[in-house]
């Protein structure tokens, strides 16, 4: 599987890890984040966000006015988007991130937002 990674320093990193047999094994979450997080650009921030550390998924809408998605990657890559979306975009007003662990999905090859 082919990850698509935007970060040049990362991209090497990843390289280097592989070759060395280093590289760290992939994790997925699924997230709900809620709060005053639709009609603020969120699942946009999140798209570029998840793109820039690597990883893949997808970030949505669902009613209730929350935002809900998938992300896989690394662990601290995870960690990484995780911390973003506690703040979210600046017009955001982020309560609450759950998050809960699921199976790796083999095929994926960018962060979508639906």
């Amino acid at each position: 599987m082919t990850k698509r990674v935007c970060d040049p320093i990362l991209h090497l990193s990843l390289a280097v890890a592989d070759f060395f047999g280093t590289k760290s094994p992939l994790s997925q979450i699924q997230y709900t984040v809620h709060g005053e997080v639709q009609g603020v650009n969120f699942r946009s921030f999140t798209q570029s966000r998840a793109s820039s550390y690597g990883l893949t998924g997808w970030v949505k809408n669902v009613s209730g006015g929350k935002v809900e998605g998938e992300a896989q990657g690394d662990e601290e890559s995870i960690q990484k988007l995780l911390k973003v979306l506690e703040s979210g975009p600046s017009a955001a007003n982020v309560t609450k991130v759950e998050k809960s662990d699921i199976d790796v999905k083999e095929g994926e090859s960018s962060y979508t937002t639906k």
